[in-house]
């Protein structure tokens, strides 16, 4: 898909997006996790693409849907407990190809990512299943958990 400024600015979230981070064991399971269902994968996934080829900074805001029993026993960290932001604010970083920062600042998470690093995050949404159990990234590190089941409704 060619980019438009018009795919990112009338760009509407679909499906549900996880992501959290666990307050224990972090040793096995540092970093940030997420999960997708389908409409999710591909909502996303054509966002980053878009925001991936802009020649201007661009930023969009993912709503985050609280991680379920269901979502938290794919990584299988026993009874650890988790913290979710309620919205996470994807930004481009035009200065560096392959900045990669994910902070928590409350409710908010602010991601930073230059195109390379955008692009490559891109193909993990496109595909969450393909990177299952995988991390992406650098300090902090993103895994992903794949594409949660059809069964799951969508908001």
């Amino acid at each position: 898909m060619a980019y438009s400024r018009s795919v990112v600015d009338n760009w509407k979230q679909a499906g549900r997006f996880f992501l959290w981070r666990f307050t224990e064991n972090t040793r096995n399971f540092p970093g940030w996790h997420f999960m997708v269902n389908a409409a999710a994968s591909r909502s996303i996934s054509t966002l980053l693409r878009s925001m991936a080829q802009s020649e201007t900074v661009c930023s969009r805001t993912i709503v985050v849907s609280l991680p379920t029993a269901e979502v938290l026993s794919i990584p299988n960290n026993r009874n650890s407990q988790c913290v979710a932001p309620e919205r996470v604010r994807v930004e481009l970083d035009l200065a560096v190809g392959d900045a990669w920062a994910l902070v928590e600042d409350g409710a908010v998470a602010h991601w930073r990512l230059g195109a390379q690093s955008m692009r490559g995050v891109a193909d993990v949404f496109a595909d969450p299943d393909k990177y299952l159990d995988s991390t992406f990234g650098h300090d902090p590190v993103l895994w992903s958990w794949g594409v949660l089941a059809q069964s799951s409704p969508d908001r």
